[in-house]
């Protein structure tokens, strides 16, 4: 972290020096970057004299440079040092390199050896030559296809970084949740749990402990068309599920499904008509807002009602990332008889 802090800092003063020492005064920063060939640049090379002279100096507009020469460009103003600090630099970034893939390597191993303390070491070096044979293969495609190596890792790492960000915030809670059970809390341990998980799909909806058979409330085929119609239609299953909390026929469970229709399929329709106008997908996204939360409070209201165990933020995140399990999982749970609502009490103080 202070290396980076350092190494920006010094970045970003010498561009501001370039740019007050090669602007005609006109030049107003807006974000954009600056016209290399007004500041005296070819591509990435100084060609007037003010910028030759500066380089001279070490100082370079670095927004003009390219990627590969803008760390070593900062240490430039040093001179001779500058070749020492070249060396430790190379020494740093293969340290931090191979001790990140030493450490990460580390946690598949553990991972894949079931949480052993101390993996194989054969299973360690298999893992840091996967590692290692992905980022080259990477870095090949992304040259051969347009130049930008580093842009194909940087790509693949956000691909496959956001879904697992959402997988962190679920391990979190089963984490908490886990602790909590370990400790005998009575909120959750005596809590009522829900008839069906929204992960079931899987297991294949036969979900049972690793060694031993177990009967399921419903069958994989219900559960699957149950499924399919809540992405599809799952106005269906919140109307189910507002007539078990307001009442068989009540007007609010129709309300309730007519709105949850015009969400659902409103969102739909602009997501199709942003492929003319992205401004539609903004729009479409806020229908879709609209959908999770009046999700989220019907799946709180049952949450509360049944005496299951959770709270509002974890309502929000499940009908967030799944919405399709959240509908079907409150279509099956409203058939299940609701706890009496006093079968956990906090002991009286002392």
């Amino acid at each position: 972290f202070l290396w980076l802090c350092v190494w920006g800092s010094l970045g970003i003063k010498m561009q501001r020096a370039a740019e007050l020492a090669l602007s005609d005064g006109t030049y107003i920063a807006n974000g954009s970057g600056p016209d290399c060939e007004a500041f005296g640049y070819n591509g990435t090379v100084p060609t007037s004299a003010a910028a030759i002279s500066l380089a001279n100096d070490g100082y370079y507009l670095l927004t003009c440079r390219t990627g590969n020469n803008m760390l070593f460009d900062v240490m430039s103003p040093y001179g001779e040092v500058k070749k020492f600090l070249w060396v430790i630099l190379l020494v740093g970034i293969t340290l931090y390199f191979i001790t990140s893939s030493d450490s990460g390597s580390y946690v598949d191993d553990v991972i894949s050896a079931n949480g052993m303390a101390k993996p194989p070491i054969m299973q360690k070096i298999f893992w840091c030559w996967t590692e290692g044979g992905v980022a080259i293969a990477l870095l090949i495609v992304g040259d051969k296809a347009g130049g930008n190596a580093l842009g194909a890792v940087q790509a693949v790492s956000i691909v496959a970084g956001l879904p697992f960000t959402l997988m962190l915030c679920f391990m979190c809670t089963s984490v908490w949740r886990a602790l909590k059970i370990d400790a005998g809390d009575d909120d959750i341990c005596q809590a009522t749990q829900w008839s069906t998980g929204v992960l079931d799909i899987a297991d294949a909806f036969n979900v049972r402990p690793a060694n031993a058979p177990a009967e399921q409330r419903y069958s994989a085929a219900e559960r699957a068309q149950n499924l399919a119609t809540a992405v599809f239609a799952p106005f269906i299953g919140v109307f189910k599920a507002c007539e078990s909390e307001y009442g068989v026929g009540a007007p609010i469970a129709k309300v309730q499904a007519v709105f949850n229709a015009l969400f659902f399929y409103i969102w739909f329709v602009l997501l199709c008509m942003s492929g003319d106008d992205r401004q539609w997908a903004w729009l479409g996204w806020t229908f879709f807002l609209f959908h999770v939360m009046q999700i989220t409070g019907l799946r709180a209201s049952v949450r509360e009602s049944h005496g299951i165990y959770g709270n509002l933020a974890e309502d929000l995140l499940v009908c967030l990332c799944l919405y399709p399990m959240a509908v079907s999982q409150l279509h099956f749970q409203v058939q299940e008889p609701k706890a009496n609502n006093d079968v956990y009490k906090k002991p009286d103080q002392a």
